[in-house]
């Protein structure tokens, strides 16, 4: 197999360029300070290297539209837990986004605008749409990356957390943590810093680390790369990223590309870390590549 993702096509260059510009637009957002991020349009990048039709603006438009909506019911009350209720009820009950639950890991579940368009999503992506709303709103909120789910809690509300994927309730910190336990299954212990909030920088990364999940249980490998790609524009570092690049690259025979990944995980990655399988993957591709 040759060192390239698809055979080469007038329509696989001009979708490689399109990708090349979408990637260079997501690097700009990138190097901003963390609270300049965009978590919105960062989304919707990310969204048009899967579907190139995106257009970007018109839905960011719709959560204008949505943010306005709302704003007209809030009747510039202020307290936080009668804001969260407002936006949730709009977004739940009025329009009716809800979570996937039939189909969770269904990649569309990750991309705002399929969210937008199919009313449909993941915790992420969700958590994703109920803080851009309530930014439009000057609603301080922020994601929650709780162990096995996600949620969105207010800057200054301490004891309720919001859980868009399941029609925006409200759970209290005992809540949380049943929640967590169930999901994780013993393999964690409770600690309450789970609940604090993340960074936008984070929050994007969550949502690539999911979308790249759901490529690969369809084994879509050349999908799950352009998200890896995504994901090291937003940490050059991460060495977790250049082991999966490296992994899907040998699995598609793109051998070189697979080694420099790999030799860069090895040498790069934490303390602790599990490296005798890449170690033992590096060996094999450098004994195929002097065979």
């Amino acid at each position: 197999m040759s060192g390239s993702r698809a055979p080469c096509s007038i329509d696989t260059k001009a979708s490689a360029l399109n990708q090349s510009h979408i990637l260079k637009q997501f690097e700009e957002i990138a190097s901003l300070p963390d609270r300049e991020i965009d978590l919105a349009r960062s989304a919707l990048l990310i969204a048009a290297a899967d579907y190139p039709d995106v257009n970007v603006e018109r839905e960011l438009f719709t959560l204008e539209r949505i943010s306005g909506d709302v704003s007209s019911a809030l009747l510039n009350e202020d307290d936080p837990l009668y804001c969260m209720n407002v936006l949730s009820e709009h977004l739940f009950d009025d329009l009716e986004f809800r979570g996937n639950v039939q189909d969770y890991h269904d990649p569309r579940n990750g991309h705002l605008n399929k969210v937008l368009g199919r009313k449909k999503g993941n915790p992420i992506s969700l958590a994703l749409l109920y803080v851009e709303v309530g930014r439009r709103l000057n609603i301080p909120l922020a994601g929650v990356a709780l162990p096995g789910h996600f949620l969105v809690r207010h800057h200054e509300v301490n004891d309720y957390f919001v859980d868009p994927f399941y029609r925006g309730i409200l759970l209290s910190v005992d809540e949380c943590r049943d929640r967590m336990r169930r999901r994780v299954r013993g393999r964690l212990s409770w600690d309450m810093k789970y609940l604090d909030t993340i960074g936008k920088r984070e929050f994007i990364s969550r949502l690539l680390r999911s979308l790249k999940s759901s490529h690969l249980r369809r084994k879509d490998h050349d999908k799950a790369l352009t998200m890896i790609d995504f994901s090291l524009a937003l940490d050059p570092l991460s060495a977790p990223d250049h082991r999966d690049r490296g992994i899907i690259n040998y699995r598609l025979g793109n051998t070189i590309q697979a080694l420099d990944d790999l030799l860069y995980y090895l040498d790069n990655a934490a303390p602790g870390s599990d490296t005798d399988g890449v170690n033992q993957l590096v060996t094999h591709i450098r004994g195929r590549m002097t065979s």
